[in-house]
């Protein structure tokens, strides 16, 4: 037990030096997926070398989520990214960037058929390897999604302090000259950190970031200033990237 122990807080020990270090790092949540595994395995074998009844039944509610999760967690992910590809598609527009999530649920949903009627005891051997190798993806993809999954939820602990310099707002595909409501939102969390610092301290600077496509009137970080300064943002107090 000592063993698992000692490997538990290690695990967590570079996952918290890690997170503070850089917060935005993708990699964190794979670090901490690694840290949450290693807790849930010394966590069970103390459990099941104590016998506490209180132990005994918190494990077996987690263990009944782990099941539901690797039995519905599929269609679940499937389902979640239909209504993204809904939600996107409704406030920006239908082009091939924003239909990434629906195609990606399509690639599930036909794996998920495929395995309901495992066409591969029709197919040679041959094929059979090759088609393994997208089975090898799909893993990959999984794993990667949850690895953002709980590094975008911990991200959302994150407070910066009010005493930044510099706010950046990365910009996406204005309307014409209009931003649509995906690229509102984020300027309006700019907007709404700028006015609790200017309450207590001086105010940042707000870097509005994003060129010119061939079918935008302005440029997105023109249309982007423009949208914050008729709520409320002073001229002086943004840039243009």
């Amino acid at each position: 037990m000592k063993i698992l122990l000692i490997l538990t807080l290690i695990s967590f020990s570079i996952f918290f030096i890690s997170y503070n270090l850089d917060k935005r790092k993708l990699y964190n949540g794979f670090l901490f997926n690694i840290s949450l595994f290693m807790f849930l395995l010394t966590a069970t074998y103390i459990t099941f070398s104590t016998s506490n009844i209180l132990l005994m039944v918190i494990f077996f509610i987690f263990f009944a989520i782990t099941i539901f999760i690797l039995i519905f967690g599929i269609y679940i992910l499937i389902i979640g990214l239909f209504i993204n590809a809904r939600i996107v598609t409704k406030r920006e527009s239908r082009s091939l960037s924003n239909l990434l999530t629906f195609f990606l649920g399509l690639a599930l949903l036909f794996h998920v058929i495929l395995t309901i009627i495992n066409p591969e005891r029709f197919l040679p051997s041959d094929v059979n390897i090759f088609i393994g190798g997208f089975f090898v993806i799909e893993i990959y993809f999984l794993f990667s999604v949850f690895n953002f999954l709980m590094i975008s939820l911990l991200y959302q602990l994150n407070r910066p302090k009010l005493n930044q310099d510099f706010i950046i707002v990365l910009g996406s595909r204005v309307i014409g000259d209009k931003v649509p409501p995906l690229l509102a939102s984020r300027i309006k969390r700019a907007i709404e950190f700028y006015n609790k610092q200017a309450k207590v301290s001086k105010p940042p600077k707000i870097i509005f970031s994003g060129g010119q496509g061939k079918d935008e009137k302005v440029s997105e970080a023109f249309a982007m200033q423009q949208y914050a300064i008729k709520n409320g943002i002073p001229i002086s107090d943004t840039i243009l990237e």
